[in-house]
């Protein structure tokens, strides 16, 4: 598994909404350590997808926006309106890490998202 911080983009499994089942998907860490009730070993993650989506909650990410490693499909989208809490383990690797500036646009979304 390894250490994950907030900015790095892991695969990690993802459970259906509303329905049964899960995907194996990129994910982007929103908030790391997140502390539930029940846990502190919770990270707060937005899925990542190949799809565009024409909205305030769909952030594009480029090869450019990765610091280390890469991203399979540029661009992707980080949906900031689909967050899911996940145990440490439903992330699998960490695949890449993305640029402060990118982290920051995201950041600011999410805020706004929260309100």
């Amino acid at each position: 598994m390894g250490i994950f911080e907030k900015g790095d983009i892991v695969i990690s499994k993802i459970s259906f909404e509303n329905s049964h089942g899960s995907k194996i998907r990129p994910t982007l860490i929103i908030l790391d350590e997140y502390i539930t009730k029940t846990s502190f070993n919770n990270f707060v993650v937005l899925p990542i997808t190949s799809t565009s989506h024409f909205d305030d909650y769909s952030i594009s990410i480029y090869a450019t926006d990765i610091k280390t490693g890469r991203i399979e499909n540029s661009p992707s989208y980080v949906r900031v309106n689909k967050p899911h809490v996940l145990p440490r383990n439903k992330l699998r690797n960490k695949i890449a890490t993305l640029k402060e500036e990118k982290m920051e646009e995201i950041t600011e979304v999410w805020k706004k998202y929260q309100e």
